[in-house]
């Protein structure tokens, strides 16, 4: 069900599919919660991860609630659009053994990793007073290289479209 949420329409703002959907989505209902009541920092970090030419997504909350870009949409090809706004362990369940350390790491330390088989970069995104709000994840590649190299890689046979480009929040 679609609501009017004037936060929403701020935030998402701009030109883009994952944007209209964005503005779309009823941000009042769990597991996503009204953007006004979303800290700054983390609105600004979702700014920057719409406006990014990357694939890049950001998951957070219980629910492991992800909100991505159109670059990242790409990727995930089939699973677009229902993958905005929806739980990352289910989108991508087959990458979890693969990617999920990385993120734990990031969720339980803070501390930003990434590693040489996969060009990731996984940090923490935190609130002003320092509580650990989720994980954002930029690929450091152009998306058309990300899909290239990855395709058909990974420990069970994950695919460059449903790539690497989530985290778990818990």
């Amino acid at each position: 069900m679609t609501r009017q949420d004037p936060a929403a329409h701020i935030l998402f703002a701009g030109k883009g599919e994952v944007r209209a959907l964005a503005r779309d989505l009823d941000w009042s209902a769990p597991p996503l919660g009204p953007v006004a009541g979303r800290p700054q920092s983390l609105r600004s970090t979702v700014r920057t991860l719409l406006s990014s030419q990357y694939p890049m997504i950001l998951t957070g909350g219980p629910a492991f609630t992800q909100i991505d870009n159109d670059a990242y949409a790409k990727l995930v090809g089939a699973r677009h659009p229902a993958a905005l706004g929806g739980d990352i362990r289910v989108t991508l369940a087959a990458s979890r053994d693969t990617l999920g350390p990385m993120i734990a790491r990031v969720m339980q330390t803070g501390e930003a990793n990434g590693t040489q088989a996969l060009p990731l970069l996984h940090r923490p995104e935190v609130e002003p007073i320092g509580s650990i709000l989720g994980d954002l994840e930029a690929d450091r590649r152009p998306s058309e290289e990300a899909r290239r190299r990855t395709d058909g890689a990974g420990a069970n046979g994950w695919a460059g479209r449903t790539a690497s480009r989530f985290a778990w929040c818990g």
